[in-house]
């Protein structure tokens, strides 16, 4: 808060301003604030989108580089596309209505969050059975080779990240649970 105080002086009566350090934290404390929650929503849509396009990308470009399991380029398109789909099908079933629109966006949600699951599922054995035959990802030219980038993107980016996330909200969950 501004608080005017008047002082005399020989030269007259001057004003000095005296500033609250509460009152002109609290303003530019919103405004960091406001800024910070911009950052976090611009990071979080752009993630929404580059990694699943990073999935489509790389298993298109390298569609026929993954002699010991074929399906993976294919794996990672199908759950880029899906992985897209339910980040924005989801925003328009958060309708609060009974509406027949309300319904069939969630049925619809419904189905594309079963198919994700079975994908992944999929996706699951044809990683790790690759990943037990120990895959050439240098020389593309023997039978058991997958292209590095694409294996490590399909294994890591599609498979152990998201179980990272899913032991974190587990260990975040226990956590709240037990400290309330």
């Amino acid at each position: 808060m501004v608080s005017p105080k008047n002082t005399d002086t020989e030269q007259g009566v001057a004003i000095e301003l005296q500033f609250d350090s509460d009152s002109l934290a609290s303003p530019l404390g919103l405004v960091a604030k406001g800024f910070l929650m911009c950052a976090v929503v611009v990071v979080g849509i752009a993630l929404t989108i580059a990694y699943p396009l990073a999935f489509i990308i790389m298993g298109a470009l390298h569609l026929d580089q993954c002699n010991v399991e074929p399906k993976i380029p294919v794996w990672l398109i199908v759950e880029g596309v899906l992985f897209l789909v339910s980040s924005f099908a989801g925003k328009s079933a958060n309708d609060k209505g009974e509406s027949t629109c309300a319904t069939i966006s969630k049925f619809l949600n419904f189905i594309i969050g079963t198919v994700h699951l079975a994908w992944f599922i999929t996706g699951n054995v044809w990683l790790f059975n690759a990943w037990a035959e120990d895959p050439d990802l240098e020389d593309l030219s023997q039978d058991n080779s997958c292209h590095k980038a694409t294996f490590y993107l399909a294994l890591y980016g599609g498979i152990i990240v998201p179980y990272a996330f899913l032991g974190l909200a587990i260990l975040i969950v226990i956590i709240v649970y037990v400290c309330r």
